[in-house]
């Protein structure tokens, strides 16, 4: 939990408290230390990952599309978008299965699909899949 938490809160917990609340006494700092230490020498302090969402937005952006949607129907989009890959997040036989890549494209046409169902005038084939093949 210490790793997590400084890896993604901006304050980390302190290390006092990890013994106190968290440990309850029952670790020292030192093997705690140690713990992480052993953590991330196993992982090879390899503990970033590029997640479906990341590459749904980045695909997103480098497509343009917040250009060729209205801001209103891009925001819902992006909402969409972070929905559904929290609920990828849940089906471990999904990110088992599939690449993180197969997982955005899926994200990214379901949510499309969603939007064109709000949005007649903005259909998946006329104004997506037109910008990639073209």
């Amino acid at each position: 939990m210490l790793v997590a938490c400084k890896y993604e809160e901006i304050y980390p917990f302190k290390l006092k408290l990890v013994v106190e609340k968290i440990a309850h006494n029952k670790l020292s700092r030192l093997e705690i230390i140690k713990a992480e230490r052993d953590i991330l020498l196993a992982l090879d302090f390899d503990i970033s990952a590029v997640t479906s969402f990341d590459i749904a937005m980045n695909t997103l952006y480098l497509l343009k599309i917040n250009e060729t949607m209205s801001e209103k129907y891009f925001k819902y989009l992006v909402k969409v978008c972070v929905y559904l890959s929290k609920m990828n997040m849940y089906d471990y036989d999904l990110l088992n299965d599939y690449s993180q890549i197969v997982i955005a494209a899926s994200t990214i046409y379901v949510a499309f699909k969603i939007i064109e169902q709000l949005k007649h005038e903005y259909p998946l084939e006329k104004n997506v899949i037109d910008l990639t093949c073209g």
